[in-house]
């Protein structure tokens, strides 16, 4: 039953969001809030009734993450009840839909799935929906036909279903690393298909015109090379990435072409001595957020507030994810981030390490993928695509760490073994 409500959650999410249905009830809940609380409560039960000895694996990412929620939880309360000023009711909202929400959705993937049969398997289920909705949104770019799916804004850069240019080029950062991977790990027809929808998800990166998720899509390759190089053949892992470069280098190229305005502005802009036009205004807003900081020395530990600063004066969010992370929860709350994050990696090397053959690619593909999002959230308060990465690196999680009990199980055997001969 688990694993249906799983599958259900993310047809609604990814339902929602590619043809924009209100499926609100009020004060943040949706259809997605119900069915996500109805699986913590089945999650529970299951773990109650039918696990009578209760194991929680992978504590170093759980806690760091459990830590924040109720850092920012505090915080909220603090400012509730001390700061007149303080927007309580849109905090608490926000508090739920963008961090223990968020919170939730890692768990209920990460537990949900009992087997790694079933984590894999919806896993695959996800992100063949993500594609689908890839294609539909490209076909609308391209006017094949006119779904309704992305808007453009007037300098040329497109929007799609989960939202504004940056976080929509941050959420294909993500994901284009996962298409690639299931190409390169399919045979035949499967393969075609799954290159057209990872040059499909790259065309839609490009289309968003975000320099953050460029770089991102950039520093991920770079590292996520480094990073699961060793556990590939060199020379054909080498010879697969420039036939890829190249390729990507030709859709670049058109794209441009189609969108010349776009490029012209994007090249003066990182070509600019003045940083103010070379950060598209984002330097001034950070430093604006630092020196409404600096008014507060205390801040700079423990933070505004939790959703303070969009009540704070400044005239536009923060475009950095660990700045508004530093500004609302200070250096506490940053280095719990902080300490997630390096425990995602290391967790991720387990992922890549433990599994083999076509597995092995497709969680490379989620290091390509993390070490992507890690980037580009240096230039954009990320909120809508959590939902997404955290459910995916729950299930990604939840294959290392299954394969990671076989490994060990297998280890064992073999010491078994030889003590049984010496």
């Amino acid at each position: 039953m688990i694993r249906n409500l799983l599958i259900l959650l993310y047809v609604l999410a990814v339902a929602e969001a590619t043809f924009k249905l209100d499926l609100g009830i009020g004060l943040g809940l949706s259809a997605k809030n119900l069915l996500l609380y109805a699986l913590i409560i089945a999650i529970f039960a299951r773990a109650v009734l039918v696990n009578t000895n209760i194991h929680i694996p992978l504590f170093k990412i759980h806690i760091p993450f459990l830590l924040l929620v109720v850092f920012a939880v505090l915080s909220w309360m603090l400012n509730s009840l001390f700061d007149p000023t303080y927007p309580t009711l849109r905090g608490l909202v926000a508090l739920k839909s963008e961090m223990v929400d968020n919170f939730l959705f890692f768990i209920v993937f990460f537990f949900g799935p009992n087997t790694y049969k079933e984590a894999k398997g919806i896993f695959l289920f996800g992100l063949h929906l993500i594609a689908i909705m890839s294609v539909m949104t490209i076909l609308d770019w391209s006017n094949f036909v006119d779904l309704g799916l992305m808007e453009q804004d007037l300098d040329g850069r497109v929007q799609g279903p989960i939202g504004e240019s940056n976080q929509y080029g941050t959420f294909m950062v993500f994901f284009v690393p996962l298409f690639a991977a299931m190409a390169l790990g399919s045979k035949g027809f499967a393969r075609i298909i799954w290159w057209f929808v990872f040059f499909a998800g790259f065309g839609l990166l490009v289309t968003t015109g975000s320099r953050g998720a460029y770089l991102g899509i950039f520093v991920a390759t770079i590292l996520g090379f480094r990073f699961v190089v060793p556990y590939f053949n060199r020379r054909v892992f080498r010879n697969t990435a420039v036939k890829m470069g190249a390729v990507l280098l030709m859709i670049s190229l058109a794209i441009g072409i189609a969108n010349r305005d776009l490029v012209v502005e994007r090249m003066e802009q990182s070509t600019s001595t003045d940083i103010q036009e070379l950060s598209s205004g984002r330097s001034a807003i950070w430093r604006a957020t630092i020196l409404v900081q600096a008014e507060k020395p205390y801040s700079f530990v423990v933070g505004n507030g939790w959703n303070s600063h969009e009540n704070s004066g400044i005239w536009k969010s923060a475009h950095n994810s660990y700045l508004l992370i530093f500004f609302e929860l200070g250096i506490i709350g940053l280095a719990l981030f902080a300490v997630l994050l390096a425990s995602l990696v290391i967790q991720v090397r387990v992922l890549v390490a433990r599994t083999e053959g076509k597995e092995r690619v497709l969680m490379s593909g989620v290091a390509f993928g993390l070490f992507g999002v890690i980037v580009s959230i240096m230039f954009v308060d990320l909120s809508v695509p959590w939902f997404y990465i955290w459910s995916f690196v729950g299930m990604s999680l939840r294959i290392a760490y299954e394969k990671d009990q076989e490994y060990i199980l297998a280890q064992d055997k073999v010491q078994g073994h030889a003590k049984r001969f010496a």
